[in-house]
């Protein structure tokens, strides 16, 4: 290894500092990066390099501290100090070393870095048998730019050296600006990326990257561990650089290496109905906390005096700044349930493409963010967010419902940020979706959003969405396999899905996507699946399908929907654990650029309904007079129970006083949803459905909102059961008029709204018609 010298180091467009060299290689590779093309560089933004002199506190142009104890939501130990303070413990000479200036918890060292010093101020913790775990005794320090610098895209990152100790907990990290707004976003709305994090359970050898939101914080933030190669540690003499590159609706974290990110977080990677936050202004903060609830905190192999040091903050802007919109955006119709969008590609930055000899629209690092609304002029956010990042120039949006006008945005995103909404050039579309029985094909990513053309989950009832992002699936035995993301994550547990808008005259290739993420042998995860009544995987094992955890399998079938354009899909717990769907294709096989083709493909007939008349199910509890023992039901569970009397005097034909004492409501955590898929009815059969509520938890209206569809088809919006009978426990029935389908189902959902879960009593289906005679052929000359 060769040594260099102490040099002064200026580099055309980046900071001039002076430091220390460890290696000639990093040298070269900065001198070579100040060579590389301007549309492939970072430019300087913001940094504070520290090099003050020794013992001076950091710049208060540029940081402020937060002061004080009370454990900072974590249960921590320290007291944190601002530099210089005067007030106790914070003036208390460090038993570790008496001889360290005033601002002994921060200050620069005067060899290029700043100390962030953790001190256990107590004299009584140079004795060895003195308890280091306790409040109050520990001092440190925690900075932030908030107020002074506030920070939206691009390349963040340190270089530090952390000490290894039990109990300590060093951190670089940020938190949306708008916790301090008025009225403040609290914690964890306003986003949290913790860019480096290290605790003593994780060795010295690593560290983590986490991000925390609303739905995802804590203990189930969205995060991941790095582990040194060459078994680097992290107070390495050679510092690491720890950062993130931040992009809409992308955050890479990477550890000494930009390029190589070891952990990316998108909205696919964060639970499906939480909110993405990171796509706002945030600030930066630099700690190092002692104890917490996370692990058993300092002991007494805890150094008394442990030094985090900093060499440098830095935040670097894409230099080509905000790219263009695309050009020529268009929409048209292109089937009752889909719409097609196209545009030429923009250009990165505002460099002149023909002088640089580029094609525009062809720079690999342009993404595309789309939006949709039945509003026009509507505003672009995540609650309106089709997918982001997508990679070309050619969009199908799915899912859509027939006879609709929707309006578009597409967005060019880059780590500069996302075009601006008011350029000249940048322009909302629309197009009409086709009426009903011209549908094509979807593809949805089960249990998460939008990745690429699949499509955000939808149409989903019960069960519960999963993510692992950290997994990289094996899809070498899958012929047009899905993205990544798709497998990444995961739709388990019971669940019936009504896939609506198809066309009830055509035929399409269904492909289900499986993935086995969590059990490493054959037999522990065996489920069914239904298509249109007909069983038609059972006790189906994915581990075995494909030989090997993490390796993707897709089964194949040929369907036809209802005669409403409904494909109905049920996946049942079988012999072992849950079931697990990751992706859902249902491509039309008279197109062929859908690729609906497959001749190995297994025929579904469906179900031929059946001979039932009438059927009255006791949700969520046992058998009641006519009522059955609950049934046909996927996700929710049995609800609390009770044994008071019910009021029924608003009802006609009320149901017996057991069936408004028991209830199924959806589960508390995931989605929330529940449903009921009644087979074995008569097709074409028109059925009276009386549902049965009753709300025996809360006491006044507005605390329980959900909605109810039939056959995909709203049936309740917005419903509360306590304003419907302007009472706790007293009954309410509503009534609908529902036909079975050719496969002699009735599909009812059960869907979360704005307030707690849904919640239902009973079920009536009492046939009122019996099928329309079939039409009469047609005469031929």
């Amino acid at each position: 290894m060769v040594i260099c010298p102490k040099l002064e180091l200026a580099v055309p467009g980046a900071w001039k500092f002076v430091r220390r060299i460890a290696q000639c290689s990093v040298l070269i590779f900065l001198l070579a990066a100040s060579a590389l093309p301007s549309y492939a560089q970072w430019a300087p933004f913001w940094s504070d390099e520290f090099d003050g002199p020794a013992g001076s506190p950091p710049d208060p142009t540029k940081w402020t501290f937060d002061v004080g104890d009370g454990g900072w939501g974590n249960a921590e130990l320290e007291i944190y100090c601002s530099p210089g303070s005067k007030s106790a413990p914070c003036t208390a000479s460090p038993a570790a070393n008496p001889n360290l200036p005033s601002s002994a918890n921060v200050f620069h060292d005067g060899n290029g870095n700043l100390v962030i010093r953790a001190i256990c101020s107590d004299p009584m913790c140079q004795i060895s048998s003195f308890n280091k775990n306790q409040k109050d005794i520990w001092t440190s320090a925690r900075m932030k730019t908030e107020g002074l610098h506030n920070f939206q895209y691009g390349r963040i990152e340190a270089r530090i050296k952390l000490t290894v100790g039990n109990g300590l907990w060093p951190a670089f990290w940020m938190l949306g600006s708008d916790i301090a707004a008025t009225p403040p976003v609290p914690w964890p709305a306003c986003g949290e990326q913790d860019i480096m994090e290290w605790v003593d359970l994780y060795t010295p050898n690593s560290t983590s990257s986490t991000v925390h939101g609303p739905g995802y914080s804590g203990g189930n933030g969205i995060g991941n561990r790095f582990f040194f190669p060459d078994s680097g540690r992290i107070d390495d003499a050679g510092f690491h650089t720890y950062g993130v590159v931040w992009s809409p609706y992308e955050m890479q974290f990477y550890r000494d290496d930009w390029t190589q990110p070891f952990l990316t977080v998108t909205p696919s990677s964060i639970p499906l109905g939480t909110n993405w936050v990171y796509n706002d202004p945030f600030f930066i903060l630099l700690n190092q906390a002692v104890g917490g609830n996370w692990f058993p905190g300092p002991d007494n192999t805890t150094p008394l005096s442990a030094d985090m040091l900093v060499d440098y903050v830095r935040v670097m802007h894409w230099d080509e700044g905000v790219p263009e919109p695309p050009r020529n955006p268009r929409a048209r119709s292109r089937a009752s349930n889909q719409i097609e969008l196209k545009w030429e590609g923009a250009d990165a930055g505002g460099r002149d493409d023909v002088k640089e000899g580029r094609d525009r629209g062809a720079d690999q690092d342009i993404a595309y963010d789309i939006y949709a609304s039945t509003t026009p002029g509507f505003t672009p956010s995540f609650s309106n967010l089709v997918v982001q990042n997508f990679h070309g120039t050619r969009y199908i949006h799915q899912g859509l419902n027939p006879s609709t006008t929707y309006y578009y945005r597409v967005l060019s995103a880059t780590p500069g940020g996302e075009s601006d909404l008011n350029d000249k050039n940048s322009k909302e579309v629309s197009a009409a979706t086709q009426p009903f029985g011209h549908g094509r094909g979807i593809s949805i990513n089960a249990g998460g959003y939008a990745v690429q053309q699949f499509a955000t989950e939808n149409f989903s009832a019960g069960g519960f969405t999963n993510n692992h992002y950290t997994l990289t699936i094996d899809t070498s035995a899958v012929q047009r396999p899905a993205p990544q993301g798709v497998y990444q994550s995961e739709h388990w547990g019971a669940s019936d899905w009504a896939i609506p808008n198809l066309d009830p005259n055509a035929t399409y290739l269904l492909r289900l996507h499986f993935v086995e993420n969590t059990f490493s042998a054959a037999g522990k995860r065996l489920f069914n699946v239904v298509i249109n009544g007909e069983q038609v995987l059972t006790n189906f094992d994915i581990f075995a399908t494909a030989g090997a955890m993490s390796k993707a399998v897709v089964e194949d079938f040929i369907v036809t929907p209802d005669e409403n354009g409904i494909v109905s899909l049920q996946f049942v717990q079988a012999a072992a654990d849950q079931p697990t769907i990751s992706g859902i294709e249902l491509l039309r096989q008279d197109f062929d650029e859908e690729d609906g083709d497959d001749t190995s493909a297994t025929v579904v007939t469906g179900s031929s309904g059946g001979t039932t008349a009438t059927i009255t199910i006791n949700a969520g509890g046992s058998q009641a007079g006519t009522f059955v023992a609950d049934t046909d039901f996927a996700g929710g569970r049995v609800g609390s129970s009770s044994t008071k009397s019910f009021d029924t005097s608003g009802v006609s034909n009320p149901a017996p006083q057991a069936v408004y004492q028991t209830q199924r409501v959806g589960q508390s955590t995931g989605p929330g949803s529940f449903g009921y898929v009644i087979p074995n009815l008569i097709p074409g059969a028109t059925y009276n459905l009386r549902l049965h509520f009753a709300e025996s938890f809360f006491t006044s209206a507005g605390s329980r909102i959900f909605n109810v569809t039939i056959d995909d088809q709203p049936a309740l919006s917005s419903f509360d059961i306590w304003a419907a009978a302007h009472a706790t426990n007293k009954a309410v029935v509503e009534e609908f008029s529902a036909k079975a389908d050719r496969y002699g189902l009735i599909m009812i959902n059960f869907l979360a709204g704005t307030t707690n879960v849904p919640s239902v009593r009973g079920i009536e289906l009492i046939e009122t018609a019996p099928p329309a005679p079939p039409a009469p052929p047609d005469n031929e000359e």
